[in-house]
């Protein structure tokens, strides 16, 4: 247990003093005012939802046409690529938003979990020691 605050306090920390990268709860209250001036606030979070998903599907579109080769050359689709995914980000910090998370808590906490699954010990499990892998 004393690890997990010790990871949680690093990474706070960690987000105060970082000048390379985005500070993700800045960007989500940015987000926030962008979303309700043009938007408002009324859309239900199922509809958030499902343009969260209409954009993955437009980064899944532009895998695809790369893959065939068609429509674009793989510079262009790189390119899309790139807008699609921060598309996505944007999108993914109005559901967080509107269900009242911080992004960056939803990131971190669930990490600290991921990070330590190791599918080259359990391939065909969830990454984790037996004991671990039934919670």
């Amino acid at each position: 247990m004393r690890v997990n605050q010790v990871d949680a306090c690093f990474h706070k920390v960690a987000r105060a003093v970082c000048f390379h990268c985005v500070n993700m709860d800045e960007t989500q209250a940015e987000i926030r005012t962008w979303t309700s001036k043009n938007f408002g606030d009324e859309d239900p979070i199922g509809i958030i939802v499902l343009g969260l998903v209409e954009e993955i599907g437009e980064l899944a579109r532009c895998y695809v046409k790369q893959e065939q080769g068609i429509r674009g050359t793989t510079a262009q689709w790189e390119m899309e690529m790139k807008k699609e995914i921060g598309d996505i980000l944007i999108k993914l910090h109005d559901v967080a938003d509107r269900s009242g998370f911080l992004l960056s808590d939803c990131f971190y906490e669930r990490w600290d979990d991921v990070k330590q699954r190791d599918f080259t010990v359990d391939k065909n499990g969830h990454g984790m020691p037996e004991s671990d892998s039934n919670g």
